[in-house]
């Protein structure tokens, strides 16, 4: 409760590739917050998901979302 408002903050990190085999080095953000306000809900989010997949050295970036399947 914020100002007796309803608020929720929430956030996501999602990985792919693991150095080491727990240190994961390819990472997707999204946090956001939401509130109700004059009997609506609304939500602002903030995402990157702009990361390279392959490797370090490589600059091809088609995992998560800029993969043609999406």
């Amino acid at each position: 409760m914020l100002f007796e408002q309803l608020i929720s903050l929430y956030g996501q990190r999602l990985g792919e590739d693991a150095a080491d085999f727990y240190r994961v080095t390819d990472n997707a953000n999204l946090f956001g917050m939401s509130i109700y306000l004059l009997g609506s809900k609304v939500c602002i989010e903030a995402s990157d998901t702009n990361v390279v997949c392959d490797n370090s050295s490589s600059d091809v970036k088609n995992c998560y979302y800029e993969h043609g399947t999406y």
